[in-house]
């Protein structure tokens, strides 16, 4: 079965089955947070938060919470080269 790497380790563990990542991904498909126009303020000050958030470190220990990997390694992966 093939499935994302957030849903995927969840599911598993609930089903009580193994699961393990391929190497290279299957499919990239990134995700991003959109703004209406009117919310320019707003989205000016989420992408400041996410660029203090990768900075300091926040951002890799969410990763590393939910993931076997941090944010760094998990654009090392997804993001095309």
């Amino acid at each position: 079965m093939l499935t994302d790497l957030f849903a995927g380790p969840i599911l598993a563990k609930n089903v009580g089955v193994n699961a393990r990542a391929l190497r290279p991904l299957a499919e990239v498909l990134p995700l991003y947070l959109t703004f209406n126009f009117s919310q320019g303020a707003l989205a000016a000050r989420y992408d400041k938060m996410i660029d203090e958030m990768i900075k300091d470190g926040t951002l890799d220990k969410i990763y590393l919470r939910y993931l076997p990997f941090d944010y760094n390694e998990a654009r090392r992966q997804w993001v095309a080269q």
